[in-house]
């Protein structure tokens, strides 16, 4: 494979940021509120100075170059693929314990405009080029409305999904999660925001309306014919030019007074590290769970593929000013270097007049739960490795040594609680996702990784330490850095409502690591019955992990 292209130079800020349409049901029935959304081929325009519309994408193989081009008639905007006819996709407002129904209508063309090749993994077929099939990403759901990566439709089909909503509110979305092509569908636009709401959210007087504004990051190469540009072979995929809410380098008119974003890093595998410089303080309020215990303020606000931040800014004081949200994190992260056209990411232009009543005050904020104590410990690796398959030999990043259609060996009991001990192997840092649950991060710990065995303590070079303040909340996706054992607290019982056993999945977030057999089933099996005595509501916790209990998260 040759050298990979860069982008054609784009004018910054010359459009202004677009906020996502809120959908709106067609109907609410017995309390449920019902949905029909399709995913399609769509219109759109990236910049202003893309004016060529093509459903052409440029990308490489090992083999040669190769084109596959479909010209539209209107030649103002670029074709993409979306949710509701728009890309992003239409946000859904949700309420906690408000079901929500949604009937996801299939109408993507037969031939997809991206590279596509056959699935590859043994014991299945290729996966037809229209295939879809929707994950509501941080949703506590069914196993039959999750997005089961093999449970697609195509063409012409619906899937009818059941979101219960029982759980904490706080900023989830919704993406394609298509097995062996995930990310190659988000890469094309499926992807859209879900809000969950709740009246303690609505009583703490956080921004609304005009004053809250959902901020999905994303990048893309785009050639100089307006192409836009995907390479066929395996790795993390990094563009060089941001799209922010579907729109490259755009602006926000802002009034001087506080408001509330919820960051979304919906990149393939770019990691992203946004600050402010010389402007207001970032005021982090909440995770991919939900709310924090407080308000954290943030210099830098570091998110691996799938995180998410809600966070306040307040712009009074600075009537007048532009200001520049930038990204500081390299690739590959951490120690990869910064891409020059990836530093600036959005301009805030903030109007002379506008400031209303007294300076905004960050409220305080609902607690986390606190932890009980702990049980027993599951360790799971991130691996790189050579795999044969046939006369064929790949080098693979795998969950456990293992691929996707291998045995589970992740198979919790419902209404259980387990500590996870995620060791990367690998000399690359890993988003990792854990369908169904919502978890809590305890301690990062580096070790020598190149002397692990399984079974045998690890030879650990530092000491433990507690995670950053604002990845202390609840979480789906956290970022396992290369030598470093994660620990983790995992739930597989719902804080709020209902619990449910079946197949899920986790995997690595890194879309390209994802597609590529980084993803592993979680089955969640029903309750064993016991005949013994009933056990103790606070089991006693292992010793490594005792000092973790006496301060509340």
């Amino acid at each position: 494979m040759g050298q990979k292209p860069t982008s054609v130079p784009l004018a910054k800020w010359v459009q202004p940021l677009v906020k996502p349409p809120v959908l709106s049901p067609y109907c609410t029935r017995r309390g449920v509120d019902k949905y029909v959304v399709t995913m399609s081929a769509i219109q759109h325009r990236l910049h202003p100075d893309l004016n060529l519309t093509q459903a052409s994408l440029l990308y490489s193989s090992t083999a040669a170059i190769m084109f596959r081009s479909t010209f539209a008639s209107d030649r103002s905007s670029y074709h993409v693929y979306g949710y509701a006819g728009t890309y992003p996709g239409g946000t859904i407002e949700a309420v906690v314990d408000r079901p929500v129904a949604v009937t996801w209508r299939n109408h993507l063309p037969d031939t997809h405009f991206l590279p596509t090749e056959p699935l590859g993994h043994l014991g299945s077929e290729p996966v037809p080029d229209s295939a879809a099939v929707p994950h509501l990403h941080g949703a506590h759901v069914p196993p039959d409305s999750d997005g089961d990566p093999m449970v697609w439709i195509t063409r012409g089909q619906d899937a009818d999904f059941y979101y219960p909503n029982g759980q904490l509110a706080t900023t989830m979305w919704y993406h394609d999660h298509i097995m062996g092509r995930t990310r190659v569908n988000v890469y094309a636009g499926l992807v859209g925001f879900y809000l969950l709401r709740d009246e303690d959210e609505a009583e703490l007087g956080l921004p609304s309306g005009e004053f809250e504004m959902p901020i999905l990051i994303q990048d893309r190469i785009i050639m100089n014919n307006s192409q836009l540009y995907y390479p066929y072979t395996w790795g993390g995929f990094d563009g060089d030019t941001p799209v922010v809410n579907g729109k490259v380098y755009p602006y926000f008119e802002v009034k001087p007074q506080a408001y509330r974003f919820r960051f979304l890093n919906g990149c393939n595998s770019r990691y992203v590290s946004f600050s402010l410089p010389h402007g207001p303080t970032m005021w982090q309020i909440g995770t991919d769970g939900g709310f924090l215990n407080k308000a954290i303020e943030v210099q830098n606000l570091t998110l691996g593929s799938s995180e998410r931040a809600d966070v306040i800014i307040d712009f009074r004081g600075y009537e007048g000013r532009s200001l520049i949200l930038t990204n500081l994190a390299g690739q590959p992260y951490p120690s990869g270097a910064v891409s020059e056209t990836m530093k600036e990411v959005l301009q805030f232009r903030v109007a002379r007049h506008g400031a209303s009543g007294e300076a905004y005050k960050i409220p305080k904020l609902k607690h986390v739960a606190q932890l009980p104590r702990l049980p027993s410990v599951r360790q799971v690796t991130l691996t790189g490795q050579i795999v044969k398959e046939g006369n064929k030999t790949s080098f693979m990043m795998l969950l456990n040594g293992k691929r996707y259609h291998e045995e589970p060996t992740e198979t919790p009991e419902v209404d259980t609680v387990e500590l996870w001990e995620i060791i990367n192997l690998t000399g690359v840092t890993h988003p990792v996702h854990i369908h169904l649950t919502q978890f809590r991060v305890l301690q990062r710990r580096p070790f020598a990784g190149t002397t692990f065995t399984p079974g045998v303590p690890l030879n650990y070079t530092g000491p433990a330490r507690l995670p950053d303040p604002n990845e202390q909340g609840w979480k789906d996706t956290v970022r396992v850095y290369p030598y470093e054992v994660v620990t983790l607290w995992v739930p597989f019982t719902c804080l709020v409502s209902k619990e449910y056993t079946g197949k899920y999945v986790w995997h690595c977030h890194m879309l390209e690591h994802e597609d590529q057999d980084m993803m592993r089933p979680l089955v969640v099996l029903p309750k064993k019955p016991c005949a013994c005595a009933a056990p103790s509501a606070t089991p006693v916790p292992t010793p490594a992990h005792e000092h973790l209990l006496k301060r509340e998260l």
